[in-house]
């Protein structure tokens, strides 16, 4: 995980009360990045926490969210958070059983 110091958020990680977990640079390319962002309770309409991944790809010295790459949501914040805590370290196979786990 890399602490992206120059990252510019759209106002709708404001208005949907969106929290930055993580952010990654893509190891392949440097102007290339993911978010990942958590939406929880703090919403009057609150059903499930959800885990949002955000294509970042730098503009200008700045990192920017160009696409909503995903969404996953969990039945409590404390499943979320683990998930967005192991995902930079998940295989691509892992991430695959993962992902039919949650939907079960």
């Amino acid at each position: 995980m890399v602490n992206l110091t120059e990252l510019t958020l759209p106002q709708l990680f404001e208005l949907d009360d969106l929290e930055v977990i993580h952010t990654l640079k893509y190891s392949k390319d440097e102007n290339v990045g993911l978010l990942i962002a958590g939406e929880y309770a703090n919403r009057i309409n609150y059903t499930n926490p959800t885990i949002r991944l955000y294509l970042l790809n730098q503009i200008k010295g700045s990192f920017e969210v160009t696409k909503e790459l995903d969404a996953f949501s969990f039945k409590t914040k404390k499943e979320a958070l683990t998930f967005a805590d192991e995902l930079p370290h998940m295989s691509a196979i892992d991430l695959i059983f993962k992902l039919n786990s949650i939907n079960k």
